[in-house]
């Protein structure tokens, strides 16, 4: 999925919720195998549902959005 700055940044606002995996403590502060196993997106009608792979790429490949999440949920 080959999208813009302004793209991924509309996208990633409409992520709920994501949910990772294989977050290992001696592994901080990189968690450099975490990953985002799923997540939620909120359509623009205000339904929830389950991110598809592509999508899930797309957070995992954004690190600015991954490791906030990521920090959040781990603290």
């Amino acid at each position: 999925m080959k999208l813009t700055k302004e793209q991924t940044d509309k996208f990633l606002s409409t992520v709920n919720r994501v949910y990772f995996d294989n977050i290992c403590g001696w592994d901080y502060p990189d968690f450099s195998d975490a990953y985002v196993a799923e997540a939620e997106i909120e359509e623009p009608n205000g339904d929830v549902r389950d991110a598809t792979e592509e999508e899930l790429n797309l957070i995992n490949e954004n690190v600015g959005f991954f490791y906030d999440e990521l920090y959040e949920q781990a603290f």
